[in-house]
């Protein structure tokens, strides 16, 4: 089964024990795998609080408000082409899946899974 869609998407193998390089640069990993790594990532977030304001973004309690201000959006933000627009500041529940996805898999497979441009 695929990560995804297309070429250069991960292919995720119900049976193969560990993950290992295929021709896109990409690792193969199980169903299994794919779904553990997202889960230990959001697990290790649990607690984070959204902003009042852009300001010290990487701790998890300082500056707690509802100002829907993330490192999440920060660190797309960053990214090239990730988003067409900067999110910070705008309701933050679907960017902390598409940081998930993008940790997770990389840039390219997490926008073909997210289905963006």
């Amino acid at each position: 089964m695929a990560i995804g869609m297309g070429k250069e998407i991960g292919r995720v193998n119900e049976t193969r024990p560990r993950a290992r390089r295929c021709d896109a640069g990409v690792y193969e990993m199980t169903k299994e795998e794919a779904i553990n790594k997202v889960l230990k990532l959001a697990e290790s977030e649990i607690g984070y609080h959204e902003k009042a304001s852009n300001a010290r973004l990487d701790d998890k309690f300082a500056n707690a408000g509802s100002g829907n201000y993330t490192k999440y959006a920060r660190d797309l933000d960053g990214m090239t082409d990730f988003y067409n627009g900067a999110k910070n500041g705008y309701a933050w529940c679907d960017v902390f899946v598409d940081w998930l996805f993008y940790h997770t898999f990389g840039a390219s497979i997490a926008m073909k899974m997210l289905c963006q441009p």
